[in-house]
């Protein structure tokens, strides 16, 4: 299987790590590409022609996802490729479910409060999963599983 990562120019470490461990543990090919979207998938219609279908992990809740369908092609001025979205209709708690039921492994910063992931620079720990133990002014932050309004999902992001 051929996975192609848009790695971010201000990445967390923990997802690089993360990115690494499962291209070996799932035993995968990988081009990663940083930059532009849009350009990285104009070069990998360029290396890969054949190539005619990417799946996504999207979901109805994401950023310009509400409007899509199981099987859309790329918007007009993009390369074309169908993007298949299997997880469109998941809800946060779906894939938290699904995850943890079949103990697959994810990001530690899951595990750290973080609920969606982005730059460095913009992406902070959810607010809803903060909290104080007894006898403390140290903040702390419950795993992301644990958010209960699946609509705060990017609440650490800005």
């Amino acid at each position: 299987m051929l996975a192609v990562y848009f790695r971010n120019s201000a990445s967390f470490d923990e997802v690089e790590l993360f990115i690494k461990e499962s291209k070996s543990r799932y035993d995968f090919d990988m081009i990663s590409w940083s930059g532009r979207t849009i350009d990285g998938l104009e070069q990998l219609k360029k290396s890969h022609p054949h190539i005619e279908a990417i799946f996504m992990g999207t979901r109805r809740t994401d950023p310009f996802a509400a409007d899509l369908s199981m099987f859309t092609m790329t918007d007009k001025g993009w390369p074309s490729f169908w993007r298949v979205n299997p997880l469109l209709d998941w809800s946060y708690s779906d894939v938290w479910l699904f995850l943890r039921s079949l103990d697959i492994p994810y990001c530690c910063l899951y595990d750290r409060g973080y609920t969606s992931l982005g730059s460095i620079h913009s992406t902070v720990p959810n607010p809803h999963l903060a909290y104080k133990e007894e006898n403390s002014q140290q903040l702390l932050y419950r795993p992301a599983y644990l958010l209960e309004d699946g609509l705060r999902e990017r609440d650490g992001r800005n």
